[in-house]
């Protein structure tokens, strides 16, 4: 009961006291009776309404899940403000993550002071000028506080602003793809790709100007009269429309080199060693993709972000051909906005939605890449400025033995006989590998022959875009392939064949390369494994427009 009605009740008579409390007693009975009964209502329909319920928050899920990107956090190291941090040999502070093959970033730009505003200079009594800022743990001079070393855009211009730019690579849209000429591909694969998912290549070794042809995704590389100053003045001018980007390799006698030094103290691998520059306007973007090196990354100018996918991840990513100019790269376009269309042209690639790994660069800061991440990189609104270093990794060696193996092959064979033994070799090959190792990619678990393999691995993942585009045929001229067709037109002429080989020596030669392919890490080995049956069927086929077909046919 009320405090008012309280009241109100206790200046009545006795009787009308008792008439007015069991009034309220009944309007409790009957506010509860109420409230059970809308409760029982519930219960009875919970049904009715539980099933749509569960319905919608399904659907919202899905779309959730297939339109936004969740990303999760790579582990990072901050340096000790209370110590003078030093930095003496990456190997030793990162062998745990470079055992688990895992990335990481020291966290150099919290160093208290680091970036600090030139403005906090000061002069001393002696009118010297002095730096509040601290010293990087790198010793490089392209990232110590004296304002006549340490990188800036003004100091580039000033100091650096002869050096000559020899290929940098624009486009009208920020997403830039490698095109490389040598492989065998770019003979019949264009440049420039507009087919939907705005694929757009990019040549490091091509001079040239862009196309304007409405719709068409444009990319160049100038050549001629470019300095660094010329191309960051470029920069200054980006018009929303342009974009830029310019990546090159450091060697010996570059002046550039003398401000990165000792670029010893970045090496991960105990061998080889190539250390590139990249300079990128406002929003760059290099497209998804995988390096077979340990990868020392420093950001020295402005700010990138990194997308991050583990190695295992590569059957989703559907990569390019081994002998696509694209190699390497994956036929994803991670800046397209409907989703929904790449899933439905890309089955397997909503898998990539669960939780890559997202980090941004401050200037200072290091990270370590494992061999075989795949990273899909843009600059941020400023001027960007890197420097990487990339050492040799194991399983690169291991791929390096496995495609120098010697072949069972006689030296007067004619194709047809070369092909025959070709793909007896590959079959058994694929046959023994599937035998000893199930693949650790679950959509691939299932694969039990070489022609699974091929199917699922090679057709399906790297050539099916290729047929579409009738880049590649499906099938070949009847005379070409007919060494290996297995149909019954074909059955004498293979008896024949088979009657050639010693297929004891060849599948004594298949079991040697199955044992190196054995030694690569599990999450990456079906990779390699299609990148050396590619190399192996161009052998075979000479012509790389056949290889689509040889694929299909012969498998």
């Amino acid at each position: 009961m009320s405090e008012e009605k309280r009241r109100h009740c206790e200046e009545r008579t006795v009787s009308e006291k008792l008439r007015c409390g069991w009034k309220a007693k009944q309007n409790k009975i009957r506010k509860k009776k109420q409230s059970m009964l809308v409760v029982q209502s519930i219960k009875d329909h919970a049904l009715l309404f539980l099933v749509p319920l569960l319905i919608g928050v399904s659907i919202f899920v899905q779309h959730f899940r297939h339109t936004h990107i969740l990303h999760q956090p790579i582990d990072e190291i901050f340096p000790q403000q209370s110590q003078h941090p030093s930095f003496t040999d990456i190997r030793t502070d990162l062998r745990s993550y470079i055992r688990d093959q895992k990335p990481v970033v020291y966290r150099f730009s919290k160093i208290e002071n680091y970036n600090s505003n030139s403005n906090n200079a000061y002069r001393s009594s002696r009118g010297n000028l002095q730096q509040q800022q601290a010293h990087h743990p790198i010793p490089w001079n392209a990232l110590q506080p004296d304002v006549t070393k340490r990188w800036t855009k003004q100091l580039l211009e000033t100091k650096y602003g002869h050096v000559p730019i020899k290929h940098y690579h624009y486009h009208n849209h920020p997403l830039f793809m490698y095109y490389n000429e040598d492989r065998a591909m770019s003979l019949f694969v264009p440049r420039t790709v507009s087919d939907g998912t705005q694929k757009h290549y990019d040549d490091m070794l091509y001079s040239g100007s862009s196309s304007s042809s409405p719709g068409a995704a444009t990319s160049a590389a100038q050549q001629s009269g470019m300095t660094m100053k010329s191309f960051l003045r470029l920069l200054d001018h980006q018009r929303s429309d342009k974009f830029y980007y310019f990546s090159q390799p450091l060697s010996s006698h570059d002046i550039l080199l003398r401000d990165i030094q000792p670029v010893e103290l970045l090496h991960i691998g105990e061998t080889g060693q190539a250390v590139n520059l990249w300079i990128g306007g406002k929003k760059s973007t290099a497209q998804a993709h995988f390096d077979a090196f340990h990868n020392a990354f420093v950001q020295v100018i402005g700010q990138k972000t990194f997308l991050l996918y583990p190695p295992d991840q590569w059957y989703y990513m559907y990569l390019y051909s081994r002998h696509h100019p694209s190699y390497r790269q994956s036929q994803l376009n991670f800046e397209e906005d409907n989703w929904e269309h790449l899933f439905e042209k890309y089955p397997y690639s909503d898998r990539l939605m669960q939780r890559p790994y997202l980090v941004t660069l401050n200037p200072g800061d290091l990270l370590y890449l494992p061999p075989f991440w795949f990273h899909h990189v843009q600059s941020d609104e400023e001027l960007s400025v890197s420097v990487n270093v990339w050492t040799d990794a194991p399983d690169s060696d291991y791929y390096q033995q496995m495609i120098t193996s010697p072949l069972p092959f006689e030296s007067d064979w004619t194709f047809d006989q070369n092909l025959y033994a070709g793909t007896y070799y590959l079959t058994h090959f694929l046959n023994v590998l599937l035998k000893k190792h199930v693949s650790v990619i679950p959509e691939l678990g299932s694969m039990k022959s070489a022609g699974d393999f091929v199917n699922q691995v090679i057709v399906h993942s790297r050539y099916h875009y290729l047929f579409e585009d009738n880049i590649l045929p499906r099938n070949s001229p009847h005379s070409l392939l007919k060494a290996c067709r297995r149909n019954p037109v074909n059955h004498q002429q293979l008896q024949n064949l088979s009657n050639i080989i010693n297929h004891e020596k060849v599948e004594r030669y298949a079991e040697k390369v199955v044992n190196l392919a054995s030694m690569i890490q599990p999450n990456i080995r079906e990779m390699l494994v299609a990148n050396f049956v590619e190399d192996l069927a161009l052998f075979l086929v000479k012509n790389p427009k056949l290889l689509g077909a040889y694929f299909v046919e012969c498998f």
